[in-house]
């Protein structure tokens, strides 16, 4: 993890020495409202590598990873907000905990929401998943919701979530899971972002409900648009750790890396699309659903989450 965050400190420093000739920040709020587009949007690709880590027993991956997203925001009533969200991550790896050598989730959904693009915004979200079980191959469903929300500060969104997630189909995956997210994202300058998160779930095991599983992660980025362009460049790492109620001293790690490109549509910095574009996002621990499984051996029962 310390070298994870090294890596990123660097970049933050590499990516503000490309800024300093940059435009200054806009006008605090307050001074002039922020104009809204009637529709607006990114897309994504990425790709990275993931070590994964399993304590009891001993077992280690390393596995290479790639996926991509697409969030389109539209304004059709003043003030009333309506996002649609597709993304996806797929890892191809060893995977020698399991029989399957490739994990892989997608998810589509939309939030609709109120906002004062210069002071907060409040709403709803629902999404619907899909994520592979390394255990036996098959295909889990969820159905995900909650509620969410953002106080915008000059430069700084302070970002909210909580909700639940619904096990539809699956066999020994996780089921009655709640979740809460925290995440601050910091604009130095409008092209300019440095964001962090941290995620907590709660759920148990479809097959065995006396099993309760804890699921911390985190996460952080750094991304610098190009002026005068529609291109963006990113550096992400995302981190987890789990452990089981039944057997505590069963942990599992993960830390991810990837590097990406993203696309806007019909908004001038990533400042103005955080306010008034496709803001909002999806909390980081939906990519390690496809880890969700159950081993049992003669000597112990050992469950989960990666």
């Amino acid at each position: 993890m310390n070298k994870s965050l090294l890596v990123m400190a660097a970049a933050v420093a590499l990516l503000g020495a490309g800024g300093a000739q940059a435009q200054q920040f806009p006008p605090m709020p307050g001074t002039a409202p922020t104009p809204v587009p009637m529709w607006s949007g990114y897309m994504s690709g990425f790709f990275g590598a993931s070590i994964s880590q399993q304590e009891t027993p001993s077992v280690g991956d390393t596995s290479m990873t790639f996926g991509g997203d697409a969030r389109a925001n539209l304004s059709f009533f003043p003030g009333i907000h309506l996002q649609v969200d597709v993304e996806g991550e797929r890892t191809n790896g060893d995977f020698k905990c399991c029989s399957q050598v490739v994990k892989s989730y997608w998810s589509v959904g939309g939030h609709l929401s109120y906002r004062d693009p210069d002071r907060f915004s409040a709403g709803a979200f629902g999404s619907y998943i899909q994520a592979n079980n390394l255990d036996d191959g098959n295909m889990a469903k969820y159905a995900m919701f909650g509620g969410e929300g953002q106080i915008l500060l000059p430069g700084v969104t302070l970002y909210g979530q909580g909700g639940y997630i619904d096990l539809r189909e699956g066999d020994e995956d996780l089921e009655n899971t709640y979740f809460g997210r925290a995440a601050v994202r910091w604009f130095p300058e409008p092209n300019l972002k440095v964001a962090g998160e941290f995620d907590y779930a709660r759920g148990r095991l479809h097959d065995n409900t006396s099993n309760k599983m804890r699921v911390i992660s985190w996460g952080g980025s750094v991304e610098k648009r190009f002026t005068g362009s529609m291109f963006s460049m990113f550096l992400n790492y995302n981190g987890m750790d789990m452990r089981s109620k039944s057997n505590p001293d069963d942990r599992a790690k993960d830390h991810t890396v990837v590097v990406g490109l993203r696309i806007f549509g019909n908004t001038s910095t990533l400042y103005a699309n955080d306010r008034a574009g496709a803001t909002y996002d999806s909390p980081n621990f939906l990519r390690y659903l496809p880890r969700s499984e159950e081993h049992t051996s003669e000597l112990q029962s050992l469950a989960y989450l990666v």
